[in-house]
């Protein structure tokens, strides 16, 4: 049995969620106003605004793109075979994204019409979760070319590929502890600074860590 090949057990969770923000669309499409809050500014002032349509469907047909694109991810992978060793993994990864994007929508809906939805803390938050959860499963996926901590020497090496993704779980975690600690921090100045620093600590401290790991097997 292929632990990737599509079934109800491991995709009704994924479709539920496509389900409920569709069932959010159509509710838009029918009540809500004709423009729409569709960005807010790190202060949680809104500075974006959208048309009923986009609001109504965009996310829900981002969500479907996005499943789409899982589905065929291990298909379009030279390295596809390795996706059923990481089988739990990745539909983690997957359920994680897709109830980010159903929250994310429901929070933006509930925000246009006129809710007191304070964004600039919930977004963030979800945001920093988002990270935190994705971080759980990065010790346990294998090399591939789609996800994970991908570069010439964890590429390269199975054990510096290990290794790092296994250092990326934590790194994502303190990451995201950063990135929702902004939804409570009142300059702005500041949360762009702790913004920053955990994206930065996402790019730099696994890159740099495989880089050493690989001139170590050639001393």
């Amino acid at each position: 049995m292929n632990p990737l090949k599509p079934s109800f057990k491991s995709e009704w969770f994924p479709l539920l969620l496509i389900l409920i923000a569709l069932g959010i669309g159509a509710y838009i499409s029918v009540y809500a106003p004709e423009r729409m809050p569709m960005h807010w500014d790190m202060a949680g002032n809104v500075n974006g605004w959208s048309g009923r349509v986009f609001a109504a469907w965009f996310m829900p047909v981002l969500m479907i793109g996005i499943y789409a694109l899982f589905l065929a991810l291990p298909r379009l992978d030279p390295r596809g075979d390795q996706y059923a060793i990481f089988a739990k993994a990745y539909a983690g990864i997957k359920n994680i994204f897709m109830l980010f994007f159903v929250l994310l929508y429901a929070l933006i809906t509930a925000a246009g019409f006129g809710y007191s939805i304070n964004i600039g803390m919930y977004i963030p938050v979800a945001v920093g979760l988002l990270f935190i959860g994705l971080g759980y499963y990065m010790g346990t996926i294998k090399q591939n070319f789609m996800m994970g901590v991908r570069n010439p020497w964890t590429l390269s090496n199975a054990e510096i590929w290990d290794k790092t993704n296994h250092l990326m779980g934590p790194v994502m975690a303190i990451a995201g502890v950063l990135i929702g600690a902004t939804a409570f921090i009142p300059q702005p100045l500041f949360k762009i600074i702790s913004f920053v620093v955990a994206i930065a600590g996402i790019i730099i401290v696994p890159n740099v860590y495989s880089y050493i790991l690989f001139k170590k097997t050639k001393a």
